[in-house]
């Protein structure tokens, strides 16, 4: 009868996500973490069909982390401007923990799925900026929030701080907060 290890998927993930920050990403080896879990190769393979799906489940958890604390920040916002702020300031955050991956040259880059991946994650930041704006009683053009949603991604990308943005928002959500 086989062993049963309990929480073993919760075990994998543990043990993956400090070998990655370790190692990184191209030094991450499937038989290694296998061997740190106590597990046959196969067993981990049972639980992640391949590396990038296991770290993909790593930077999932922790970015539904970080979607859990800004939702909880804009709740608490004062301003529009404080609500975007903490939105930016919480993916600026995640983006440069996960930098060593996104820069990694090893890390597989299919285009079809970088889109697919950007516009759904326009979408879950133009969504939080709608609410945030709801919430204020604020107007707001639907094109306005898509572009301030995606340069948020461009900016936390290219390293620039929210006070190097901050102003453009405010002059693009001006005419909104006026009425």
């Amino acid at each position: 009868m086989p062993k049963v290890i309990e929480n073993l998927k919760d075990r994998i993930l543990q043990v993956s996500r400090e070998e990655l920050f370790k190692c990184g990403y191209k030094s991450l080896n499937m038989r290694t973490i296998a061997k740190l879990c106590g597990i046959a190769t196969g067993t981990l393979y049972n639980y992640f069909e391949s590396k990038e799906v296991l770290v993909g489940d790593i930077v999932s958890e922790d970015w539904i982390v970080i979607l859990q604390n800004a939702k909880k920040q804009i709740a608490n916002a004062e301003s529009v401007m404080d609500g975007i702020e903490c939105i930016y300031t919480n993916l600026f955050d995640f983006t440069n923990l996960y930098r060593f991956i996104f820069n990694d040259s090893s890390v597989s880059r299919n285009q079809i799925f970088y889109t697919q991946r950007h516009h759904m994650l326009v979408n879950i930041i133009s969504e939080m900026i709608k609410d945030l704006m709801d919430n204020k009683n604020k107007k707001y053009d639907e094109f306005e929030i898509t572009f301030i949603a995606s340069s948020i991604i461009n900016g936390c990308n290219e390293q620039w701080t929210y006070n190097q943005v901050s102003g453009i928002y405010e002059r693009i959500l001006k005419g909104e907060q006026d009425e």
